[in-house]
């Protein structure tokens, strides 16, 4: 399970992911959900995703099943990478009608993410990565 983002500037800050099993790429945009990728419900994570295995030959047939998403990149965009746990916990909170990138965000230590993370009865039991970027106002080239 993963998800690569590689961002560009020609002309205007663009972005390409690449996602294999249930990582996810959120867009904030104005503190709403603009972009989910490749997850868009909650109910959409199941016990088994696609997965990259270190073991080459089992990777064949793998590719097909790698889904990609390009866009554009506007000042103040948050753009956050989430493994499955937390991804399915995002949706999980959007389809309630929250806002929860405010409550990952406002998290400024490791201490704080742990117990966080721990005090979460209603994830389930999985990694929980969270990788935030923001987009400056001035991006330089």
């Amino acid at each position: 399970m993963t998800v690569g983002l590689q961002c560009s500037r020609s002309g205007a800050l663009t972005w390409r992911a690449v996602a294999v099993g249930d990582c996810c790429l959120f867009v904030v945009r104005d503190n709403d959900l603009a972009i989910s990728f490749p997850m868009t419900k909650a109910g959409e994570f199941n016990n088994v995703p696609s997965l990259i295995s270190s073991n080459h030959p089992n990777n064949a047939g793998l590719w097909p099943r790698a889904r990609q998403l390009r866009g554009e990149c506007l000042p103040g965009d948050f753009i956050v990478l989430a493994s499955d746990a937390l991804g399915w916990w995002i949706l999980k909170e959007c389809e309630s009608g929250g806002k929860p990138w405010q409550t990952v965000l406002s998290l400024d230590s490791p201490q704080q993410w742990g117990d966080w993370v721990r005090a979460q009865r209603a994830m389930r039991n999985d990694d929980t990565t969270l990788i935030p970027i923001q987009v400056e106002s001035a991006v330089r080239a």
